[in-house]
């Protein structure tokens, strides 16, 4: 168990002997088995100033006390209360996932607590936790949930609870609780409950798995706390399980069907070599079997892992770093190359997680490649999840927004805010790691590290700006009396590398090249270079010498301005282009546009963008700004033209601060990739009603100008009549003074209910085509058809016009026909 520092250098660890805690002073690894690299513990870097410094400071005074408010308030505190009999009130209606916003949010507490001990109630944490340790039951089930409700039946239906992934965020919360206090208790009262689950799960006994993966990676962290060898072969175990039919005491081998993909339970895990399913469960397994990789020295985990890598980040990785698409409506992982963007997914949790993999299999291979992922997720796919305020949040980051998209306080599941709160002060241990005689500097964070090896202590410090800026200045500020190496990450995206595989690529090559000075003397990075004594390796240049005190490292890394194109396949963003500067994505929103629609924007390849410093807009960021082109429908029907436009872009974690409005990362290249402008129309100066009642968004979709690109597309915006199946039904549009009318148009909407892959749940709406359409006008009172000698047709996936004899009036209706199902409309154009 790592606890509070020893006189800054050291830490302490404890083993849980018959409930008695042995500190042991440690000075290097604490295991034999353990990560070839190790990572900085969280107390042994201070983030101060620069960009972190300011959020890191954020999450411990508006985040923490935010979120412990929503635990007082929706009772998932107060359930631990009527657990332990202190409340008798009835149990409120929280999942049982509720039990782990509590240990998530006392665990990023403890982080806080650890960087910043005056922003954090150090007395208000100990009685939450005291709170939480007095429901404990003898046996050491603590889990209110399952304690209030069923307490019979604690394993059964572990697919469809949350019991096992709860107790992995408890121990995860004891581990960190003691780390920044130095209190046993909460650590005692996770063992316990660990060795409640060990004396049921295991060979010759249960052989099943939890439904939702995480008391996994918590189990080794519990391991690594005590050195109870069992925490870390319980862990194995669960691992081991997947992919088997299991029973009470036993484990086959045999086909399982493809719902079991869902939470990565098809195939043994050995044998996986696409990621699949839900990317949070995905995640934190892939992360425990890093764990089990490095610490039981498993290869054919690490092969697994290897080929889980590449998929996801040669097939199945946003730009922002995230990955779920929700394709299969699992929250999960899509096919190979299948990335849409406004339908994108990307769950909060679900980055954290990559992130989390990620961390661990750079400690595991020394490879900056997977910094560079984890980079790219962290400041583009997690920071996106979080407002700038810190109390507000997003559980789901698409990379287009069609204006439908705000923040809340919270969510229900509540997980990615309670994740949040737990990931932003661990960066600090992200930014370093050692070996015996190494240090590597992998993130570039403003402030201090203590940094053990096995000849002493070193101390550097950090002054940066990034990512806003690509200067860096690294200090040695104590160090040892013999040579060590400084191994000092080179990103990938200063190497022309935007992510480790050809699945982005830039535009074009820049001309402006990372440089390195260490004492003041030049650092050939290059191979090619004059004087070199070894190019970048693993992403890495690795400095070797007997450091002394104030010796200086500047690192300068270029920020232009890099278009980015997807792999071709990618078919969402064909003829599209993002930006970016340094790690940051960037995106346009309708806020700095002049209220545009930010489909319509054309970038073209030849336009020039410039960078400024704008400290008065969004906390401090660095906007793009150029003029680009904005496509247009001049007359209904013809051809696309564009008229010029100054177009303003800002990095893609802080869109949705101002509010709702449209939003894209993926930028049109031509008009012909654009989504045009509509022509002013009659229908779009109408006022419109329907049969039934509808919200104004639903209505205001008939009109929006959006139409595609399948007819089945559920993220373009539709109208339904909601609930009829049968008899006629109609919209209408009217006009204070008649208007001539002369030429229609609809666009259908389809939709078929269907069991998605991963369980027994209906998904869709059954939207089907009507019987018959026809449009009518007002005549003085009474409502007479159109004349046309053009077909009423109902083909999908094309505009549905007829031309009619003009007439002149101040109302048009569209009627319909159902056939045994709700009918739905795109766009409805009528001028």
């Amino acid at each position: 168990m790592s606890c509070k520092q020893l006189n800054g250098e050291c830490q302490l660890r404890g083993k849980l002997l018959v409930g008695l805690l042995v500190l042991v002073v440690l000075s290097g690894p604490a295991f034999a088995d353990e990560y070839p690299l190790q990572a900085a513990p969280v107390e042994n870097v201070t983030i101060e100033d620069g960009f972190w410094g300011p959020r890191v400071a954020t999450n411990a005074t508006v985040t923490v006390p935010h979120n412990f408010e929503f635990l007082e308030t929706t009772s998932r505190l107060p359930n631990f209360d009527r657990a332990a009999g202190i409340d008798s009130k009835s149990v409120a209606g929280d999942p049982f996932v509720g039990d782990s916003d509590v240990f998530k949010i006392i665990e990023g507490a403890a982080y806080s607590l650890q960087l910043r001990p005056d922003d954090v109630d150090a007395k208000f944490l100990a009685r939450q936790v005291e709170r939480v340790i007095a429901a404990q039951q003898e046996d050491g089930l603590l889990c209110p949930r399952l304690m209030l409700k069923d307490p019979k039946s604690r394993w059964d239906g572990l697919r469809k609870t949350h019991v096992l992934y709860s107790a992995g965020h408890l121990f995860e919360a004891g581990v960190a609780y003691c780390d920044a206090t130095g209190s046993a208790d909460l650590l005692k009262a996770s063992a316990r409950y660990a060795d409640l689950i060990d004396s049921h799960f295991g060979p010759g006994k249960i052989h099943d798995v939890p439904g939702h993966q995480e008391i996994e990676l918590a189990l080794v962290r519990l391991y690594r706390a005590t050195g109870e060898r069992r925490y870390l072969n319980l862990c194995k175990f669960f691992l081991d399980q997947r992919g088997h039919i299991h029973g009470k005491k036993e484990r086959v081998r045999g086909a399982k069907p493809r719902s079991a993909d869902y939470n990565q339970d098809r195939v043994p895990l050995i044998e996986a070599s696409h990621a699949v399913g839900h990317a949070v469960r995905a995640g934190y397994t892939y992360a425990a079997m890093t764990d089990i990789a490095a610490l039981c020295d498993d290869r054919d985990y690490r092969h697994a892992l290897d080929r889980l890598w590449k998929d996801v980040v040669q097939r199945k990785l946003y730009i922002t770093g995230a990955s779920a698409t929700a394709q299969y409506y699992d929250e999960g992982f899509g096919d190979p190359y299948y990335l849409p963007n406004d339908t994108a997914y990307c769950e909060t949790c679900g980055t954290i997680a990559s992130v989390l993999w990620s961390h661990r299999m750079a400690l595991l291979h020394a490879d900056a490649a997977y910094i560079d992922v984890l980079e790219r997720g962290l400041y583009n796919g997690v920071l996106s999840g979080i407002s700038l305020s810190g109390d507000l949040f997003f559980y789901t980051n698409p990379l287009a927004s069609r204006g439908n998209m705000r923040r809340h306080e919270s969510w229900n599941p509540a997980c990615c805010q309670s994740n949040l709160v737990r990931i932003i002060p661990h960066v600090g241990s992200m930014a370093y790691a050692t070996q015996a005689d190494a240090v590597y500097v992998n993130l570039f964070i403003a402030g201090k590290a203590i940094l053990g090896l096995a000849g002493g202590t070193v101390r550097l410090q950090q002054i940066t700006d990034y990512p806003r800026d690509g200067r860096v200045r690294i200090t040695v500020e104590a160090t040892i009396d013999k040579p060590f190496t400084i191994a000092l990450r080179i990103p990938g995206w200063a190497r022309e590398r935007p992510v480790p595989s050809e699945l982005y690529r830039f535009a074009e090559t820049s001309d402006e090249r990372p440089s390195l000075t260490v004492a003041g003397e030049t650092v050939a990075l290059a191979a090619h270079e004059p004087g070199a004594t070894g190019p970048v390796q693993k992403g890495y240049v690795r400095m070797t010498r007997t450091w002394k005190k104030g010796d200086v490292i500047e690192l300068h890394l270029p920020m232009p301005v890099r278009r980015v194109l997807a792999n071709d396949k990618v078919e969402a963003d064909r003829g599209r282009v993002a930006l970016q500067r340094g790690p940051l994505v960037y995106c346009v929103e309708a806020v700095d546009n002049g209220g545009l629609r930010t489909d319509a924007i054309v970038l073209p390849d030849e336009a020039n963008l410039q960078v400024s410093r704008r400290k008065d807009l969004l906390e401090d960021v660095v906007v793009m700004t150029g003029d680009v082109a904005v496509a247009f429908e001049p007359r209904w029907g013809e051809h696309a033209k564009v008229r010029s436009h100054p177009m303003v872009a800002v990095p893609y974690y802080a869109w949705a601060n101002r509010g709702e409005g449209y939003m894209d990362v993926w930028l049109a290249r031509t008009p012909a990739h654009a989504t045009l402008l509509p022509a002013r129309t009659a229908g779009g100066a109408a006022t419109v009603s329907a049969s039934a009642k509808h919200a104004a968004g639903q209505l205001a979709a008939l009109t929006d100008g959006r139409k595609g690109p399948k007819s089945n597309f559920r993220a373009t915006p539709r109208f339904t009549w909601s609930g009829q199946t049968q008899g006629v039904q109609w919209i209408q549009y009217e006009w204070s003074q008649a208007c001539e009318l002369s030429h229609t148009a609809v666009y259908w909407a389809v939709d078929q209910r269907k069991k998605v892959y991963w369980g027994e749940r209906i998904r869709g709406a059954d939207l089907k085509l009507p019987k018959s359409w026809r449009v009518l006008y007002r005549n003085g009172s009474t409502w007479r058809p159109v004349e046309s000698e053009d077909p009423f047709s109902r083909q999908l996936d094309r505009p549905n016009e007829i031309g009619f004899t003009p007439v002149k009036t101040t109302a048009v209706r569209l009627e319909v026909v159902f056939d045994e199902a709700p009918c739905a409309i795109q766009e409805w154009l009528i001028d």
